[in-house]
């Protein structure tokens, strides 16, 4: 486990979402310099590696490469009597080794629900002091060391999302909103929530697989379609599209003004973490 000395006062992270990195937070404004890397996971289905700066030991990056099984189902956190700092966590470096990278295999686990994600590196999430930077907080156990990271607040954002080899099941429209039904490549259901949705065009997208998704916030369509739904604010909406995975046409494209997710069928609560 990392162990965390102290808060630097100097920056905040970044939050990055992809396709090949799942996620990733890097600090803003750090200095240049030579860094350490720790690494946690089973380094098969799960891997995490932070890495930290040779001169400050402040923490500098935090990528999630492997998530493993994402768990819908968020954990209880026991945050009684717990003492906060702000700033960016400080890692006690007197054991490393002589090389710059120090594998630690563990327990990781990946939660997420609608505005937050939250990577547990330990079997509790008791939890005895936090440090927080912007809308990411850094949970220390008794013995200060770092047992699990949370982000708050995180903005939906449909082209980040990983859609590649997921398929559609079931797409539900109603007077005010479109619910579109997916399932991941690791077989995890999903339902999209598309607002004020005034225009669906579909092309065959059941069961196909998807590479990704894409949007438009302007182009002949999406006026075309606020004309004929006579919406004179063109700009408050946008182009959803999916794209076919296999001849990358858009086999499914919505005019809404917004979309956010829900879970169709959340994790079994006993894989949550117990306090």
């Amino acid at each position: 486990m990392l162990n965390i000395i102290d808060a630097l006062n100097s920056g905040e992270f970044r939050a990055e979402f992809g396709d090949y990195l799942p996620f990733k937070l890097c600090r803003e404004n750090h200095s240049h310099e030579w860094q350490l890397y720790w690494q946690t996971g089973d380094f098969k289905s799960s891997f995490l590696e932070i890495s930290i700066g040779g001169i400050s030991y402040a923490i500098i990056e935090i990528c999630l490469l492997l998530p493993g099984k994402v768990i819908r189902k968020f954990p209880v956190v026991d945050l009684q009597c717990v003492n906060s700092l702000t700033g960016i966590p400080v890692v006690n470096t007197t054991d490393w080794p002589d090389v710059s990278i120090k594998d630690e295999p563990g327990t990781l686990r990946v939660f997420l629900d609608a505005g937050r994600l939250l990577i547990n590196l330990s079997a509790s999430t008791k939890t005895e002091r936090l440090i927080t930077s912007g809308g990411i907080t850094f949970g220390l156990d008794a013995e200060s060391s770092l047992a699990w990271i949370q982000m708050s607040n995180m903005k939906f954002n449909f082209d980040k999302m990983v859609l590649s080899d997921a398929s559609i099941t079931a797409l539900r429209m109603q007077p005010a909103a479109i619910e579109i039904d997916y399932v991941d490549w690791q077989e995890q259901k999903h339902t999209l929530v598309f607002r004020n949705a005034i225009s669906c065009y579909a092309a065959s997208p059941y069961g196909k697989a998807l590479s990704r998704g894409s949007t438009q916030c302007e182009g002949d369509y999406l006026r075309e379609c606020c004309a004929t739904a006579e919406e004179d604010n063109v700009e408050l909406f946008t182009v959803f599209d999916f794209v076919d995975a296999w001849n990358d046409k858009k086999i499914l494209r919505i005019v809404a003004e917004a979309v956010s997710e829900k879970t169709i069928s959340p994790a079994d609560p006993s894989d949550a973490l117990q306090r």
